[in-house]
């Protein structure tokens, strides 16, 4: 089983995707920090995947134990993607779901495997989760999630949607 970490960025674009489903598909379980979940559960979006988040036993809220080091990282990240980062190093994560480029970096830095939402959805297309990607990048697209103009057309082209 893997052990996978979330930041606030990938669970809430699910959320807003009403497709929640794919990550417990893909991950057994997803931990936490109690800065994510807290935010997550206070995203203003009326959706059965909020309820289902809410009520999600797969998902397991744990505080990381290195206070000092989630200090550190607040000079750099916000306190979800802080906590995220160290929880993410001391379970040994099989990989950490992070959207944000600043997040990215610094958790490489670390050495951590990181996923983002645009990798998630190609990994459930090729699943065969989903049948298409565009509409999904469309609408996160319309909330304001940014992807380049390349990063959408290379996804496009990984999606076999060209």
């Amino acid at each position: 089983m893997l052990t996978v970490i979330s930041d606030t960025s990938v669970i809430s674009n699910f959320i807003h995707l009403n497709r929640l489903d794919i990550l417990h598909t893909l991950y057994d379980h997803i931990y936490l920090p109690p800065s994510v979940f807290e935010e997550v559960r206070r995203l203003p979006v009326k959706s059965l995947s909020l309820s289902a988040f809410q009520e999600a036993d797969w998902i397991i809220v744990k505080s990381p134990v290195n206070e000092e080091l989630v200090e550190n990282l607040l000079a750099k990240l916000d306190k979800g993607e802080a906590e995220a980062i160290v929880l993410a190093l001391e379970l040994n994560a099989d990989f950490l779901l992070v959207d944000e480029l600043l997040g990215r970096q610094e958790a490489q830095k670390y050495g951590l495997s990181i996923i983002g939402t645009l990798g998630i959805m190609l990994k459930a297309k090729k699943e065969n989760l989903l049948a298409s990607i565009k509409p999904m990048m469309e609408i996160l697209i319309d909330r304001g999630f940014w992807i380049s103009k390349d990063l959408y057309q290379k996804v496009l082209v990984l999606a076999d949607e060209v």
